[in-house]
Formats: structure tokens, C-alpha cells, sequence
């Protein structure tokens, strides 16, 4: 009994170059940053308020 897709390996033997390396912090994380920083802030708000 024969396969029905072929056996031999057709992963290219060589890839192209990958892009270059974002040095900046994208939108996207920079939102994250800072919501988790409000987040942290105003639970410290939160507990020095109830003290």
C-alpha cells in the first residue's frame, strides 16, 4: 500500500532572511504598559484609602 501524499521531505533547504527586529514598542504593548500601571495604581489607591 502506497501513500497518498508523497514521502519525500519538501522542506526548502534554505529560508530567505527574517525581517529585522522592531526597536520600538508598538502600540499594542505600549497600551498594555500602561493600562497594567493604572491598574496597579489604583489598587494601591484603593488600599491606602480603606486604611
Amino acid at each position: 500500500m502506497y501513500p497518498l501524499t508523497s514521502a519525500l521531505n519538501e522542506t526548502p533547504s534554505s529560508t530567505p532572511e527574517s525581517a529585522p527586529t522592531s526597536r520600538t514598542a508598538g502600540t499594542a504593548v505600549l497600551g498594555q504598559i500602561v493600562f497594567a500601571l493604572l491598574v496597579v495604581l489604583e489598587a494601591g489607591v484603593k488600599a491606602t484609602s480603606t486604611q
